[in-house]
């Protein structure tokens, strides 16, 4: 283990662009403000730098995914609101693009980075859990907010519930930079197993929690030999098991809602003279309206969409409303058409061959040296996995979020292409 002296020399020699991604997770959990803003701080100088260098290609062609959709966000937006505050905010949703470029910049001429990340995101995940439990147990954790919802914690983010939702997605960059620590990777994943998982689930938050216990089955198999994941495993279906059972709010959270909301009816407009019946719905009511009001939109402009954010105005035409669709692929088929939805889902493909690739590797050729990159690879399957609701995938904050657990993983693309 890393001598804390050592880990504070290190510090001082790192530069402030360094110390900023170091910290990038805390800055999250901070709210959207800070994060956002080293967003931007990063797309300025990777921008400057382009052009003071004149090196052009590098942004055509090293992440020509995102680069492309980025051009389609803007041209779909464009052609729907010409020059308005939305045609605006679409072509900074760029930032987000060359703050994933620049940030892998900084890893590549940096690779002690990686080490401090994962201590510093070790030290975050231990206290942002623990704090979790407090709140769990007493009604206030260590910050005086109240657990205000019997069967939802909400932690150090206040009143906004997404727990679960950062658990899940920061565990995974844990997992993922064990690898380039000095410490033990079963200490990472002893505290997965045994202390953020149950937590995933105490916080309520029912898409990050299914996803999370598929990610926990997904590191079963590749270690399948260790007594630790047995362990865990008894561990997990006892204490969740119990409380699914057992205790009544988590009971109703999690199996009498979904249960009870999947057999309700729903009746959805088809055009301005045509309603239809379906007899069940999918995952909720609500749910459901909402994703037919995105086929609708598609329907309607089918090459390019609506425009980046334009769910919110258009669905009161359909049935149900909101800002966005719930999905991520049907937000984007609504906003930017087939063509965008082609890309990403492009992406989503790339994402699940590299999976099958790893897999093989482990099980097949027993390479177990690329475990961590297989969880980093598992859990970017599992947030872009077409069949699960989503957040706004261009709200700021959600954007912020998908950047960082991105960059590692085109960074571990270029590391073991």
């Amino acid at each position: 283990m890393l001598k804390i002296t050592t880990i504070i020399k290190d510090y001082k020699n790192f530069s402030k662009k360094e110390i900023l991604l170091l910290i990038f997770p805390i800055l999250i959990i901070s709210g959207p403000f800070l994060s956002d803003l080293t967003v931007v701080y990063f797309s300025i100088i990777y921008a400057y730098l382009l052009i003071k260098n004149k090196d052009f290609e590098n942004i055509l062609f090293d992440y020509k995914y995102f680069f492309l959709f980025g051009i389609i966000c803007f041209v779909s937006t464009f052609i729907n609101s010409k020059i308005d505050i939305l045609t605006l905010k679409s072509i900074l949703l760029f930032r987000f693009y060359f703050f994933i470029c620049f940030s892998i910049i900084i890893i590549e001429s940096n690779k002690k980075l990686l080490s401090h990340f994962f201590i510093l995101l070790f030290i975050t995940l231990s206290v942002l859990t623990i704090d979790a439990y407090f709140q769990l147990l007493t009604n206030y954790n260590f910050f005086g907010f109240e657990k205000l919802d019997p069967k939802r914690l909400s932690g150090m983010f206040d009143d906004e519930y997404v727990l679960g939702s950062f658990l899940f997605k920061a565990s995974i960059l844990l997992l993922y930079t064990s690898c380039f620590s000095k410490i033990n990777s079963n200490y990472s994943l002893i505290l997965f197993l045994f202390i953020i998982e149950p937590m995933i689930f105490f916080s309520g938050q029912r898409g990050p929690f299914i996803i999370s216990i598929i990610f926990v089955f997904g590191i079963f198999l590749v270690n399948y030999k260790s007594m630790i994941t047995y362990i865990s495993l008894i561990y997990l279906i006892l204490l969740i098991g119990g409380n699914l059972l057992l205790n009544d709010k988590y009971n109703e959270r999690f199996i009498y809602d979904v249960s009870a909301n999947i057999k309700k009816e729903n009746i959805i407009k088809i055009d301005n003279k045509n309603n239809k019946n379906i007899s069940f719905s999918i995952f909720s009511p609500a749910h459901t309206q909402l994703y037919a009001s995105s086929i609708s939109m598609f329907s309607e402009k089918k090459l390019l969409g609506h425009g980046v954010n334009s769910f919110r105005k258009e669905c009161v035409k359909y049935n149900v409303c909101s800002s966005h669709p719930h999905n991520f692929y049907l937000q984007v088929l609504a906003e930017t058409g087939l063509i965008g939805f082609i890309v990403i889902f492009c992406f989503f493909i790339n994402i699940t061959i590299d999976l099958l690739i790893k897999l093989k590797k482990i099980i097949i050729n027993k390479n177990y040296e690329i475990k961590q990159s297989y969880y980093l690879n598992l859990g970017v399957f599992l947030i872009f996995f077409p069949l699960q609701p989503n957040g706004n995938l261009f709200n700021n904050y959600m954007l912020v979020n998908l950047s960082i657990i991105i960059v590692f993983y085109l960074y571990d693309k270029k590391l073991n292409e």
